[in-house]
């Protein structure tokens, strides 16, 4: 899980939306009892020869867990992404183990979130050689955005886990309304991560990378080509992506997200996100990995996520020149028909489009 660190609801790698914020029985049996199985929450889909998606599949939510990239090779594995904590990265590597018996030699982290390195310490304790290749702010952090964030989601998960617990068996949703199918799923899936965060995190040592890129790194494995490139800021100043420019798939980490963004208004570069977003689409990819959501083909949520950046920052930026505060930018600017855009008439989606879009996006388009 992780709630979204950034000095909003989400920072170093965690999501939580306080309760304060919100706009506003647990799910039916079978859905509870398929939640307790870990091999249910992700499919194994094959992008290209020897390269696999592991995309997760529990409902949009307040808590998280990554995508990750398995790269299989002559000799080796290579990850993109290590998942949230021990009992997914074990899944995933319980799943690698039956598509091959290769070592994984080296993790790539797209940021230092622990939604997504999480799950580093499980993979050495299999893997004790394997390398940890992030970017060369991600040390720095670690130690000043990660270790604060996992202290802090480790001992208020619970609670928010019980929050959520009531809001079920009370029968109430976000808006205070009897709550709705796809509330239920949303915070039946919420508990289990946070619970789940909790009791397994304490005692992790924190992820130590190996390696540093600061703008461009690229692997050879026998004809196979791995690119590991920082295009730019956006999600978090640490943000890579991994190129296989051969099979023409990208693994892009949280600078993309379906269906609704992550931003963090400390830690996020909204006026730069549109930019790095421009170099990927430049790429020409035929497969996109996002670090949330289902695979991709093309660029069309891609170009939505440059105008919902483009457009945040333009309208931030005509209110402080006008001499208004950032209160008053939150106050005035709703972002309506981009909300309807990217929420449609979904609950959950709005509420997590108020809380890691627009106010912490208004934030960093204020401070940038």
């Amino acid at each position: 899980m992780v709630a979204r660190q950034k000095g909003s609801p989400r920072s170093a790698g965690t999501i939580w939306v306080n309760p304060h914020v919100r706009d506003g029985m647990v799910l039916i049996a079978v859905l509870s009892l398929t939640l307790l199985r870990p091999e249910s929450y992700f499919d194994v889909q094959t992008v290209a020869k020897d390269v696999y998606a592991v995309i997760r599949n529990e409902p949009t939510g307040l808590a998280v867990d990554s995508n990750v990239l398995l790269i299989v090779n002559d000799q080796d594995v290579v990850m993109v992404d290590a998942n949230i904590g021990p009992e997914s990265a074990t899944a995933t590597l319980d799943a690698l183990a039956k598509i091959t018996t290769k070592p994984v030699s080296t993790i790539i982290a797209t940021h230092y979130h622990d939604d997504h390195m999480g799950g580093v310490e499980t993979i050495r304790q299999r893997f004790p050689k394997v390398k940890l290749i992030a970017h060369e702010s991600t040390p720095a952090a670690i130690e000043k955005l990660l270790k604060p964030a996992r202290a802090s989601m480790i001992k208020s998960g619970p609670d928010m886990a019980d929050y959520l617990q009531s809001m079920l068996d009370k029968g109430v949703g976000f808006a205070n309304k009897p709550i709705t199918d796809e509330e239920r799923a949303e915070m039946t899936s919420d508990i289990h991560i946070a619970r789940r965060y909790a009791k397994e995190m304490a005692g992790i040592p924190l992820p130590k990378p190996t390696e540093l890129v600061k703008n461009n790194l690229s692997l050879k494995r026998g004809k196979r080509t791995i690119e590991i490139k920082f295009l730019g800021e956006g999600h978090t100043p640490s943000d890579l992506i991994v190129w296989l420019p051969n099979e023409k798939v990208i693994a892009t980490g949280d600078l993309v997200v379906y269906p609704v963004p992550l931003v963090g208004g400390d830690q996020s570069n909204v006026p730069a996100w549109s930019k790095t977003l421009a170099k990927i689409r430049d790429l020409k990819f035929s497969t996109l990995v996002p670090g949330h959501g289902p695979v991709m083909h093309d660029d069309a949520f891609l170009k939505k996520l440059e105008n919902l950046f483009t457009t945040i920052t333009n309208d931030v930026q005509t209110q402080k020149n006008a001499g208004k505060s950032i209160g008053d930018c939150k106050n005035n600017l709703a972002f309506g028909d981009l909300k309807k855009e990217f929420c449609g008439d979904s609950i959950v989606r709005r509420v997590l489009f108020e809380n890691y879009v627009r106010m912490p996006a208004i934030t960093s388009a204020y401070t940038h």
